[in-house]
């Protein structure tokens, strides 16, 4: 019999704990229609994003075992697509994680089992401090990591984040956070006033200037809807233009703003994508729901306070040789005149570069085997007249380099 994966074993953990006494498992009928119930709720109209959808146990069910996988492997690819200097805080003190808006701890049991089976860190130096408006969301959390990991040292708070920030209490740890995280819970703060923006950076500078150690990490992961992704920037570009202690680590090759996203109209965003780990009973759920579910979408950006590296500098950019490094922001598209391009980003424009299907050069060069979210050096690309700004061709003897 084939070993369950880690996630699976989490997600087993979860059906016994959200399954009702005396059941050995949860009914996926009743699970699924609630499922599709909050998963009407969270989109379209958000109608019940920043509410108390998981104090109501068929709803909360629903979220542990279908969404929760989803925000933890959401988690998982962006950790991994980190730089080194992102995990560059002092370590004999133990690695404290503050999860803001935890939910029942998607995000931070991702970064609990990137850190211990990743990066080689002891389960007994993490501590965990859950922040969110759930009672039993929290409970549940609780009992999780109880099972799971139980080395690591979990505590929770039951807090409004909009009105008690920081909440009162115990929560600082003694030398500030080495990580804070917060997975698919910013675009519920504040989400129908319209100073949200202004409201949000506020409160990611309290998270900054009074709970956060130097040389810490801040993670912000969002869905990958338009308006949820496009407040995502617009928030990274006020922290980036207020403050002068924080290196943009990813996911832009470079600290520009405004992004160039938000500059290409109300209907352009930025997002990532990834593969799918299948989970039972999340790929069943998924199926009797009517969901399509073949990866995993998501906004994210990863900041380091007074970072002691950051990303490397991106490669010059010559418009005569065509090098550059870009991060590909786009699924691959066939125009008109039959070619396949991909929209490029280097953190100050968007661009396109483009191929012909039988081109030796773009098969040399590994053009096809592009994906969303990659970033990619490219060197010797043909500079191409384009409507709407700069583009670039494959040619003899382009290169593409895959970064990360």
């Amino acid at each position: 019999m084939k070993k369950a994966t880690v996630l699976q074993q989490h997600v087993n953990t979860l059906a016994k704990l959200s399954s009702s006494p005396g059941k050995a498992a949860p009914d996926l009928g009743r699970v699924a229609t609630a499922l599709l119930q909050l998963q009407r709720g969270l989109t379209d109209e958000r109608v019940l994003a920043g509410g108390h959808y998981m104090e109501e146990k068929s709803l909360l069910q629903a979220y542990l075992l279908y969404y929760w996988p989803v925000s933890y492997q959401q988690l998982m690819h962006m950790l991994r697509k980190l730089p080194a200097t992102a995990f560059n805080f002092p370590k004999e003190a133990g690695i404290s994680i503050l999860d803001i808006g935890s939910g029942p701890g998607p995000a931070s049991a991702a970064i609990c089992d990137y850190l211990t089976k990743e990066q080689g860190i002891q389960a007994s130096s993490l501590s965990v401090r859950l922040l969110d408006h759930s009672p039993k969301a929290l409970s549940l959390a609780k009992h999780f990591f109880s099972r799971d990991f139980p080395a690591v040292s979990t505590e929770s708070f039951a807090c409004n984040l909009e009105e008690e920030f920081p909440p009162s209490g115990g929560l600082p740890a003694k030398q500030g956070y080495n990580i804070a995280v917060m997975g698919h819970s910013l675009n519920e703060m504040w989400k129908d006033d319209s100073a949200k923006r202004e409201k949000r950076t506020v409160f990611l500078g309290r998270l900054l200037d009074e709970l956060m150690a130097e040389d810490s990490l801040l993670i912000l992961c969002e869905p990958a809807q338009t308006k949820s992704s496009r407040e995502l920037i617009a928030v990274r570009d006020s922290l980036l233009a207020a403050r002068n202690d924080l290196d943009l680590l990813s996911p832009c090759p470079g600290a520009g703003f405004p992004c160039p996203a938000l500059l290409q109209g109300e209907g352009t965003t930025c997002h990532d994508e990834g593969d799918w780990e299948p989970v039972a009973p999340a790929t069943r759920l998924a199926q009797m729901a009517g969901l399509n579910r073949t990866s995993i979408k998501l906004s994210y950006f990863a900041f380091k306070k007074h970072g002691t590296g950051g990303p490397a500098a991106p490669e010059r950019q010559n418009a005569e040789d065509g090098t550059f490094t870009a991060r590909v922001v786009s699924d691959a598209m066939l125009n008109k005149a039959g070619r396949t391009r991909f929209v490029l980003c280097d953190g100050k424009r968007r661009f396109s570069i483009s191929a012909k299907k039988g081109e030796k050069a773009a098969d040399d060069c590994g053009f096809w085997k592009l994906k969303r979210g990659q970033l990619i050096m490219v060197r010797g690309a043909q500079a191409r007249s384009a409507e709407g700004g700069p583009s670039y061709a494959v040619a003899e003897g382009t290169g593409i380099q895959l970064l990360g």
